[in-house]
């Protein structure tokens, strides 16, 4: 898994060419000291571009729901008695287990109930965050599961995992937000390097 200035350039990543040099350079195409690199410059949304891109639908899914949990107590704590994000991770987790047509119908409707639940009763935009990072877990099983994507259910479950956490960091406190940001990026890196 070594970042390339080719690499990068064929991905389309949004960033400079000094950039693309460095990486290739100076960090030596490490996925790692890249992902800990940008992290020390707050450029959260780039580690986890980057993480995304080098992830099967598999690992996906577990990054998604490893975000999703992060904020699920924000959530459940302003609406204790909405049990939809619970249940949403809870069937893409179940999805993992037994990837086949019944479970990603499941992971389906969870999603879809969360996003129902966040458009209806969720004003606060943490509130919402949190319930969009749920529902990110759940669709990305949905999705990696759902042949009838084809050629692009790989672009769209890309999207949609980068969502999840995107959203689970949008949803944190702001002094919780960079403790959370490093959280999540070395969680994928351990996903990615084969690891749960």
């Amino acid at each position: 898994m070594k970042i390339t200035k080719k690499w990068l350039l064929q991905h389309k990543a949004c960033c400079s060419k000094e950039d693309m040099d460095r990486a290739e350079k100076e960090l030596k195409g490490d996925i790692t000291l890249i992902c800990d690199a940008l992290l020390k410059e707050d450029r959260f949304d780039d580690a986890n571009w980057l993480i995304v891109k080098f992830m099967n639908k598999k690992q996906g899914v577990q990054y998604a729901i490893f975000a999703a949990k992060q904020v699920l107590n924000i959530f459940e704590k302003e609406y204790p008695q909405d049990k939809n994000p619970r249940l949403a991770i809870e069937s893409a987790e179940i999805y993992l287990k037994n990837p086949c047509e019944k479970t990603r119908d499941a992971a389906i409707r969870a999603a879809n109930a969360v996003l129902y639940t966040a458009a209806n009763e969720v004003a606060d935009a943490a509130f919402y965050a949190a319930a969009y990072a749920v529902h990110a877990a759940a669709y990305a099983a949905s999705a990696a599961a759902n042949a009838a994507y084809a050629a692009g259910a790989a672009d769209k479950v890309v999207d949609v995992v980068a969502d999840a956490a995107f959203y689970a960091v949008r949803a944190a406190a702001n002094a919780t937000r960079a403790t959370m940001k490093d959280k999540i990026i070395k969680n994928g890196l351990k996903i990615l390097k084969g690891g749960k």
